[in-house]
């Protein structure tokens, strides 16, 4: 018998970083301590209304949209799934305004977004009532969540942009942004030790027993360098929404501590806008120079609201 105590360094991925932000993406081998938490409030989402007067409304009634504010963590899609099934086959644009997040739940968004047939526009949405730092705050959709879309301050930055990717139709206000950096993965190290057990047999070595004595954390590692596995999957899902690849070479051209703001220019040509519109159409929901207001460019319904059928972004 051969006896052997073999040392490990262990190494698995913990999260990714984006503006702002720290986030999870799910890798073979994540540790439990993967989802970290993202600093910063987390994305509410709510079924928001039309306030009168504010541009957005018709003979046939106001706008309704789902507002999507903050940052994105690992409950944001299954907050979505549950505010979707409030709202029935209907149509609905999302207006998303967010500085990033956990990359894979922005990718899982975009999946039940894209499932769904949904339009998506980068803009603010605050209800009335609400302070400016508590855009949807409980007195607000207490009062009948009734909102106004704005565009001027508005970002979705980092993994944001994986949730606009996803929209049927994508506009973006010259007013709002949009930006991409690297992706940077921060490593868990820890120090395995095993008592390994071997066996001679014709002169060949052969394992028959490995048992783990003692397991130390190390510290941390981080690397901004995609995986393979991580690069392909980021790539079949941009193919997949039908944006161009190299808006992840704009990603990884800029360093985490930075940001790659995409010009309106860049977001045509990689089609990740895929309808133009004003300031004006966005802010006032207004036709100009015969284009169709920005919630005409989103293709939704004017078919009522009922604010009872979801509870304000806890939900």
């Amino acid at each position: 018998m051969i006896f052997a105590v073999f040392r490990h360094l262990l190494r698995c991925a913990l999260k990714i970083c984006l503006p702002a932000a720290v986030a999870g993406f799910a890798l073979a081998g994540l540790t439990a301590a993967a989802m970290a938490q993202v600093p910063g409030a987390p994305m509410q989402f709510m079924l928001v209304h039309a306030a009168p007067g504010s541009g957005n409304c018709r003979p046939e009634g106001c706008m309704d949209w789902i507002a999507a504010e903050g940052m994105i963590d690992a409950r944001s899609p299954d907050d979505l799934r549950k505010l979707l099934a409030s709202t029935g086959n209907r149509k609905l644009p999302i207006i998303v305004n967010s500085p990033g997040g956990n990359v894979e739940a922005a990718m899982e968004m975009g999946e039940i977004i894209r499932k769904r047939g949904l339009s998506v526009a980068v803009g603010g949405t605050r209800l009335e009532s609400c302070p400016s730092n508590q855009p949807l705050c409980a007195d607000g959709w207490r009062a009948g969540a009734k909102a106004i879309a704005y565009s001027a301050g508005s970002r979705c930055l980092s993994a944001c942009p994986f949730v606009l990717s996803a929209g049927v139709r994508r506009v973006v206000s010259p007013f709002a942004i949009v930006g991409v950096h690297q992706v940077k993965t921060t490593y868990d190290q820890e120090r395995i030790i095993y008592r390994m057990k071997y066996q001679i047999v014709n002169g060949k070595k052969r394992l028959i027993s490995r048992q783990e004595i003692s397991r130390k954390f190390v510290g941390l590692h981080d690397s901004t360098k995609l995986s393979k596995s991580q690069r392909s999957k980021m790539l079949a899902y941009f193919k997949k929404m039908g944006v161009d690849r190299s808006i992840l070479d704009m990603a990884m051209s800029t360093v985490p501590s930075s940001i790659r703001l995409i010009t309106p220019d860049e977001a045509t040509n990689i089609n990740l806008v895929t309808d133009k519109a004003s300031a004006d159409d966005f802010d006032q929901g207004r036709r100009l120079r015969g284009r169709p207001a920005f919630f005409g460019l989103l293709g939704t319904d004017f078919s009522g609201f009922d604010s009872s059928c979801c509870k304000p972004a806890f939900c």
